[in-house]
């Protein structure tokens, strides 16, 4: 014998701020709102864990794995030191542009002027 599930729609729904009296209602707010029903959010979620996930390449594995040879006893690493890293980076699609929207103070602070690399060393 199947399970039976009433809803009774007639209630007052927090997440909407108001007060149900049936299906058609509630179904009108939900999707007047951009809501979904928690299968289909279910769903939804399902959907997007299953597309293609970003993986680095054998070559930018081992180019990480270089790079942190390269830093020092606190673990930092000056890029001005090491013109063919910066070059092997651009190369597998590393940028070094920051946004226009970034403060002139914030590009100071990072090392990184006029989108140009400030040689350090």
């Amino acid at each position: 014998m199947p399970n039976i599930i009433v809803k009774n729609y007639t209630h007052y729904n927090r997440a909407l701020g108001k007060f149900i009296r049936n299906k058609q209602e509630y179904d009108y707010e939900m999707k007047s709102r951009g809501f979904v029903s928690y299968e289909e959010g279910c769903q939804l979620a399902d959907n997007k864990n299953k597309e293609k996930q970003w993986k680095p390449s054998e070559k930018v594995i081992n180019m990480i794995k270089n790079t942190k040879d390269l830093a020092d006893k606190k673990g930092n690493i000056v890029l001005g030191k090491h013109p063919k890293l910066v070059d092997a980076m651009k190369k597998q699609g590393v940028s070094f542009d920051l946004p226009n929207w970034l403060p002139k103070h914030y590009q100071d602070n990072v090392g990184i002027y006029n989108g140009g690399l400030v040689n350090d060393g």
